[in-house]
């Protein structure tokens, strides 16, 4: 009987790039990273990414389409000519008043920051304290977590969706009567289920390219020789700012 023909060795496989994030998005998927080659942690003490500024303009742009898709598909409702309040005072806030504005909505920003309230009025947009929120005639609210604590929206008559990252901008007093798939209704209003920001089973372009921009900053963050003046750590991150810049896809 001839021998048994001797088994190839397996190829070495090499392991994955660790790369740690503060935790201000949610996980990605761990497929995402372990097919891209990356490990990716988050730590409290680590770099956030949206302190890259090119990486939070586009995952904020990406995520207010998200937002801005959900809000119309799910209450089968067209958007423009409607009254939004948007609530927060960062670049998500900026992002969803601007795709609002874009498709025709009337868009009234609800913030404390005078910053904020600046680079609304500029854009020809009406503003309200955050805690005139409330009384805003509004058809519509969007919350971002952005400088505001978590906002129960029961005692509005307006359709509510939390848009922020982490989720938690709203609270909710009750589980609400479902209204259809992805809506309840709250109080003297209805609530929203907030998208994924990164791809599930049903994944649209923008998860994906949400996704990809996460990878990418994640391989550049990797890639990224320590700065040489170990006191000036700057100089990294606006190398690493550069770089995704400069190598993202739109």
């Amino acid at each position: 009987m001839p021998p048994e023909p001797i088994p190839a060795a397996a190829p070495d496989r090499i392991p994955p790039t660790t790369v740690r994030w503060r935790a201000s998005l949610p996980p990605l998927p761990a497929a995402l990273g372990e097919h891209a080659g990356l490990d990716i942690a988050f730590h409290p003490d680590a770099a956030d990414p949206l302190a890259v500024p090119a990486f939070a303009d586009l995952v904020a742009h990406l995520r207010a389409q998200q937002i801005v898709r959900a809000l119309s598909a799910r209450t089968n409702r067209v958007l423009a000519g409607t009254r939004v309040s948007v609530l927060g005072d960062g670049v998500l806030a900026d992002a969803i008043a601007d795709a609002l504005t874009r498709l025709g909505a009337r868009v009234t920003l609800a913030t404390d920051s005078p910053a904020a309230a600046l680079r609304a009025r500029i854009r020809g947009r009406a503003v309200v304290g955050r805690d005139a929120v409330a009384a805003a005639p509004a058809e519509h609210l969007v919350a971002t977590g952005e400088g505001h604590t978590p906002f129960d929206p029961a005692g509005i008559a307006a359709t509510a969706i939390d848009a922020s990252f982490l989720g938690g901008a709203l609270v909710t007093s009750a589980a609400g009567e479902p209204i259809r798939a992805g809506v309840v209704r709250h109080g003297a209003g209805w609530i929203v289920a907030s998208p994924s920001l990164w791809p599930e089973a049903d994944a649209t372009d923008l998860e994906r390219r949400a996704a990809d921009a996460f990878l990418l900053l994640s391989r550049l963050s990797a890639d990224t020789a320590p700065s040489r003046d170990a006191a000036d750590p700057a100089s990294d991150a606006a190398d690493l700012d550069a770089r995704f810049a400069r190598e993202v896809q739109v």
